[in-house]
């Protein structure tokens, strides 16, 4: 910032002290885990948690659904420890692993990762995705890694995966006894504290991509405060950014939030895949029915009867369609 020369001017004490606060704020509106920490107030008790973390010498597993951000909550910690960025270090471990020769461990790569750091922050994630062999390799390495070098580990537990994470999770606190565990909550927690959360992430891709402001009409916050959020704050990000691409009117209401919903889906992945035109006429057909009947039912909590009433199906004949496609709508309920 400038520096200020003697006579002091109040002229310039205060364009120092604005620009000052632009930068910070300017800082502060990248940083996509304040989003939950100023906004979500479900998210308290995790950042006091985190903050604890900051400085103490052991692994720190991050154990949530799906979408809730587990790498930002990572770099969150690391710049509060660390003015660098560069010494911030992200790698996907179930990609690591598809990388290693057939007579390499996974350890091999995590040791090349470790020796381009000093210090600084790594943070694993695709632990869930692993196989039992990998995992084993994994945790042998990190229960027997030294912590004395300056570098903090962060690991990011899926706890919504088809390999029991919840079971997985004890596991693990039985392993790394000298370790900690902060369980993320999920959106749906803060329900309440979704239009604050909206108004946010505009800013934030505002600030970070200079998009132009909309706002959601009460009617669509509504709608959004008794969603389930089952993609967390990424597949809100992700529903924002969407409609903030779209040109046009200035309020967003119902029908834009639901045709958006529908067609992203949890994680921003769309409708159907991108390989349809290489499917059957039959194979599409089905891909689509399923995709969009999963999609209308999460927006209707679960519940088929309001979900026969939105898609115009008679009960009886949905609930088959439903059955014939796999989709778990008693679980739903």
């Amino acid at each position: 910032f400038d520096f200020i020369e003697k006579p002091l001017s109040i002229e310039k004490l205060v364009a120092s002290a604005e620009k000052a606060l632009s930068a910070s704020t300017k800082r502060a509106g990248k940083d996509v885990a304040l989003l939950l920490k100023n906004n979500c107030s479900a998210y308290r008790d995790t950042f006091l948690a985190l903050d604890v973390e900051v400085n103490r010498n052991q692994i720190l597993f991050l154990n949530g659904e799906v979408g809730t951000e587990k790498e930002e909550l990572a770099k969150y910690m690391h710049h509060k420890k660390h003015k660098e960025g560069d010494n911030f270090v992200t790698s996907q471990l179930n990609l690591l692993v598809s990388g290693q020769q057939e007579n390499e461990s996974i350890t091999s790569g995590l040791i090349k990762i470790i020796g381009t750091l000093e210090g600084g922050t790594i943070y694993l994630s695709g632990y869930s995705e692993l196989i039992p062999k990998y995992q084993t390799q994994t945790r042998n390495f990190l229960q027997n890694l030294s912590l004395g070098q300056g570098i903090k580990f962060v690991v990011g537990v899926n706890s919504n995966t088809k390999n029991k994470s919840l079971e997985q999770h004890k596991e693990l606190g039985a392993i790394f006894s000298d370790s900690a565990f902060i369980n993320l909550p999920p959106i749906r927690q803060c329900l309440q504290d979704i239009p604050e959360l909206l108004k946010s992430v505009i800013d934030y891709f505002g600030i970070t991509e200079g998009l132009a402001p909309r706002r959601f009409s009460l009617a669509a916050q509504n709608i959004l405060t008794k969603y389930a959020w089952p993609g967390n704050l990424k597949q809100l990000k992700n529903m924002v950014h969407a409609t903030l691409l779209r040109p046009g009117k200035e309020i967003v209401n119902i029908e834009e939030i639901e045709e958006t919903l529908t067609l992203q889906g949890p994680s921003g992945d769309l409708l159907v895949q991108k390989d349809i035109l290489s499917m059957t006429m039959v194979e599409a057909k089905e891909q689509f029915e399923k995709a969009f009947l999963s999609r209308q039912l999460e927006l209707v909590g679960g519940k088929v009867t309001e979900l026969a009433r939105r898609v115009d199906m008679e009960r009886t004949n949905l609930y088959r369609k439903l059955s014939s496609l796999n989709i778990d709508y008693k679980k739903k309920q």
